[in-house]
């Protein structure tokens, strides 16, 4: 089924869209009472991750967001109420920008490309316990940053463009462990690809899970390429066509997702000189051609996450190095917020 289709399904809430990139210099804490806003954090050395996890005492979700910093490390800063300062994490140098997921439980899994030999590395935050040792995965030289998903059970499907520029995949199952790296073929892929999970809601009860990635193609079209299908299947590949994207895509699907489509929708930094902020589905007028949200320029791909009430959350590197927000507040305004600068 092709993103047209499963848009047509969801009952898609317009929204409208600010676009006015405020930026700010002060590397002092910016509290503030609710909502995205500004923190002091580092200057970025890779685009941003963002994964989405409990609710915090005041019902919004905890944001976690992590990026590569200057000198190799692994970043975090997150928003529990306010913006909290960043912190350098105790898992050494690092090959790639991290991708994340937080469980149910709170546990956060972050991955990244290794230094070396490349192989898929993972760190593990427990809460009460900290940060556990760094672990090799193992699953071969890895040619991109890896992307990774968390579903309703606690599986996790993490994917990555191998150097032959195949799609890769390696999945943790739940109560099994981790499957054998695998190749999806599809190749070559002209970014690293984006995975989401997606648990039905006919299938409660069950272990039946739909996976979709989504990368850009390449050239000359540099198209959003879509596969999807059941988790551990065979996937059915799409060409959505829509191009040119300019980056890899992103999207994101909420650990308890039970919507058989992009709640999120799938956003791309377009071509320049604006390199703005580019959406497909969600909140555009059309659900047949993408639109321009603005808010660029944007200097890497954007980083999407979504929690169970489908408000989007969105980070990128900014031009200037530093990390930018941009959120989609559904159940409240039904807009957009001006994109601003955390740090």
């Amino acid at each position: 089924m092709t993103l047209r289709q499963r848009l047509r399904d969801l009952d898609l809430r317009k929204g409208l869209y600010a676009a006015i990139a405020v930026l700010l210099f002060s590397t002092a804490m910016q509290a503030v009472a609710s909502g995205p806003a500004s923190a002091s954090v580092g200057p970025l050395g890779s685009q941003p991750a963002v994964a989405i996890g409990p609710q915090s005492s005041g019902g919004e979700y905890y944001q976690y967001v992590f990026w590569q910093g200057l000198n190799g490390g692994l970043w975090e800063t997150w928003w529990n109420g306010s913006w909290q300062p960043q912190q350098q994490l105790p898992e050494g140098t690092i090959g790639s920008a991290p991708t994340a997921v937080v469980g149910s439980n709170g546990v956060e899994y972050v991955f990244w490309k290794g230094t070396g030999a490349g192989n898929l590395w993972m760190g593990v935050y427990t809460p009460g316990s900290g940060w556990a040792a760094p672990f090799d995965l193992g699953g071969g030289t890895l040619g991109s940053a890896p992307s990774a998903s968390i579903d309703g059970f606690g599986d996790i499907a993490v994917v990555w463009d191998g150097e032959n520029n195949n799609l890769w995949e390696k999945v943790f199952y739940a109560g099994n462990g981790w499957s054998s790296t695998i190749s999806l073929g599809f190749g070559p892929l002209g970014s690293p690809p984006t995975v989401g999970l997606i648990t039905p809601s006919n299938a409660a009860g069950a272990r039946n899970v739909f996976e979709d990635v989504v990368w850009q193609g390449t050239g000359p079209a540099y198209d959003l390429w879509q596969a999807n299908g059941e988790l551990g299947d065979q996937l059915t590949l799409n060409n959505e066509g829509l191009g040119p994207l300019n980056s890899q895509p992103g999207f994101s699907t909420s650990s308890n997702d039970t919507i058989a489509g992009f709640g999120s929708g799938v956003y791309w930094m377009g071509t320049g000189p604006q390199y703005d902020l580019w959406e497909f589905g969600n909140t555009c007028t059309s659900i047949s051609s993408p639109c321009n949200l603005g808010d660029g320029p944007l200097g890497s791909a954007p980083a999407v996450g979504i929690d169970p009430n489908l408000n989007v959350y969105i980070f990128w590197w900014g031009e200037n190095g530093g990390l930018w927000e941009t959120f989609f507040d559904r159940n409240g305004s039904g807009s957009w917020s001006k994109a601003q600068q955390i740090y």
